[in-house]
């Protein structure tokens, strides 16, 4: 409808029309590259360690693939925060303080840490303006969780919700208000996320265990090399407290 209704837009001068046509092919060129850039997530998503952590997130309100994909990539293995106060304080979320003896000022956030990661949380506090729901978007995204992790996202969007209103009937400006919620969107990232992400390093750990493992036994085991032409393995060389006889 919007398209349409620039189509219809009539101007005095030729020139002008030319200018809008260029604007608009702009904006359907950068769509192009967005939807390319989300077709090749998606493809690459699956292969990845942390693909289950990302599929987790999209269960929060605002959380999308391409904004759940960018803030796991940026953030990486949240089992390493021992507390979502720790994830606050890296992502610069947490209120700036200056003490001079017994007199505390506290200040705008900090902004440490990863700010892209920062910007990422913020943009996704807007959408918790509007009341909490559950809409078909966000049901597709849930499908596949678990219970919990269902539990956790629903909590949060209630809590974040009612929060938003309430700070918003004070008169506070809309980027404080969006950076709190962001702020405590933080906290409930962490419990969910931390979880699977602890799962996901247990599985990787495991994987390359396996690995390892089987490599040292076809070591030790001499075979599968040259074929059975009497030719030795030659990574028992590298295994500790196995030498071989040959040549000596």
């Amino acid at each position: 409808m919007h398209r349409r209704w620039l189509a219809g837009i009539e101007f005095e001068q030729a020139v002008h029309h030319l200018v809008l046509e260029d604007y608009i092919a702009a904006v359907e060129a950068a769509e192009t590259h967005c939807d390319r850039l989300t077709v090749q997530i998606e493809t690459m998503l699956p292969d990845w360690t942390l693909a289950s952590v990302v599929a987790a997130l999209q269960t929060m309100r605002g959380m999308a693939l391409v904004n759940a994909a960018t803030l796991i990539a940026e953030l990486g293995d949240l089992s390493r925060f021992a507390d979502p106060r720790q994830l606050m304080a890296y992502l610069g979320l947490v209120p700036s303080e200056h003490s001079s003896g017994a007199n505390v000022r506290r200040g705008g956030i900090t902004k440490a840490g990863n700010g892209a990661a920062r910007r990422l949380l913020i943009e996704a506090a807007w959408s918790y303006r509007l009341p909490a729901r559950l809409s078909r978007e966000l049901l597709l995204r849930q499908e596949n969780q678990p219970k919990l992790i269902r539990d956790i996202a629903w909590k949060g969007q209630v809590r974040l919700c009612t929060r938003y209103r309430r700070l918003a009937q004070t008169g506070e400006p809309a980027n404080v208000i969006t950076t709190a919620i962001a702020r405590e969107l933080t906290g409930f990232v962490w419990p969910s996320l931390g979880r699977r992400c602890r799962q996901a390093d247990r599985a990787k750990r495991g994987r390359i265990q396996g690995r390892r493992q089987r490599t040292i036994r076809h070591a030790l085991s001499g075979q599968c090399w040259g074929r059975g032409r009497g030719q030795e393995n030659p990574r028992i060389h590298y295994l500790p407290d196995q030498r071989s006889d040959a040549g000596c």
